[in-house]
């Protein structure tokens, strides 16, 4: 199955996703699998460009397992398990900065925000920031996993 990768984030930086996939930074990937298409042993497609005339498949790795993630903002907060995530707006004559809250679940356990930190790392962002920004709201699917590592 083909498992494609943004090359720019949203906020328009460079992703670097290819090459923290081939320095074993970035060690799985998060996606939404309402089809319940996820499953180990599925031969696993890395690509850019999908869909385009710029596709390249850069890498072929067997899918390990998989494990459901939910990710939930929150109105109200536990400190140890949830996650302060700030953003600044800035505009030519003002700006604004807003706190959102999110809790993190894995397989049904909730994580600690130093959890929440390794797995935005090992998701190949490069910070807890930059992975609220990705995932700004709720969210439900799979982390699938190409090496042995799990939560």
């Amino acid at each position: 199955m083909i498992l494609n990768f943004s090359k720019k984030y949203p906020w328009g930086e460079n992703t670097d996703f290819v090459n923290k996939i081939d320095d074993k930074v970035k060690i799985h990937s998060i996606r939404e699998d309402k089809a319940n298409r996820w499953k180990p042993k599925i031969l696993i497609h890395l690509t850019t460009g999908a869909r385009t005339k710029y596709y390249d498949c850069f890498n072929e790795l067997e899918c390990i397992s998989t494990q459901s993630i939910d990710i939930e903002e929150m109105i109200m907060t536990d400190a140890g398990k949830c996650y302060v995530y700030t953003e600044k707006i800035t505009h030519k004559n003002w700006s604004e900065e807003f706190s959102k809250v999110f809790k993190v679940t894995i397989d049904g356990r909730v994580l600690t925000s130093a959890e929440i930190d390794t797995l935005a790392r090992n998701d190949g962002f490069n910070s807890t920031h930059d992975f609220f920004r990705w995932f700004n709201g709720n969210f439900i699917g799979k982390i699938i996993h190409w090496t042995d590592f799990k939560y």
